[in-house]
């Protein structure tokens, strides 16, 4: 994980990365995936298969759980999606995402987009 790290460069940013400690607290009842069912609008999930910081496996849940959720699981940790391949793939399906989601919609086929359940698993 150490090695992961280096890609976010933190010695070049001015900003602390300490906490206060009563965050974990609110931290540790936090479950988003609980109500992934009631999310109508599309939702991409992106996990790292080996990622020890946020286990893969709640995130897989929500996504499949969400009506609309689409998921894209990669190789790697936490901080693969930060550079290299990892970066390349997950930015690649996020503006596919998004150009199905966004593009030449009006509002009728906006309208009928949102009420239109979608699954779908992409795996790298």
């Amino acid at each position: 994980m150490v090695g992961d790290l280096e890609i976010l460069n933190p010695d070049r940013f001015p900003w602390s990365t300490e906490i206060a400690a009563r965050f974990v607290l609110g931290a540790a009842a936090y479950r988003p995936g609980r109500d992934a069912a009631r999310v109508g609008c599309p939702v991409l999930v992106v996990v790292c298969d080996d990622d020890v910081v946020a286990p893969p496996a709640p995130a897989v849940r929500a996504a499949l759980r969400a009506p609309r959720g689409e998921l894209l699981r990669l190789p790697g940790g936490h901080y693969a999606v930060y550079g290299g391949n990892g970066f390349e793939c997950a930015v690649e399906a996020e503006l596919a995402f998004l150009e199905r989601h966004l593009s030449g919609l009006d509002d009728q086929s906006a309208l009928q987009a949102a009420h239109t359940p979608r699954r779908a698993e992409v795996s790298a």
